[in-house]
């Protein structure tokens, strides 16, 4: 693997992570977060689902 691919899915990983963190807090919290909906942008109080997170894997990135 070349060490920038590496570097590359280590800051996607970390981006995952972080955007996890932050549907959490908002969920908790009742803060609205703006989405891209449609070609809109829509302001909800989060849900995890699994449309968002289709590529989140707590055991690592593999796929990639």
């Amino acid at each position: 693997m070349k060490k920038h691919h590496k570097y590359s899915l280590l800051g996607l990983k970390a981006l995952k992570r972080a955007t996890e963190q932050a549907i959490k807090e908002a969920q908790l919290h009742s803060y609205k977060v703006p989405y891209w909906k449609e070609g809109k942008i829509s302001v909800e109080v989060p849900e995890l689902n699994s449309e968002q997170n289709a590529a989140y894997r707590p055991g690592g990135l593999s796929a990639f």
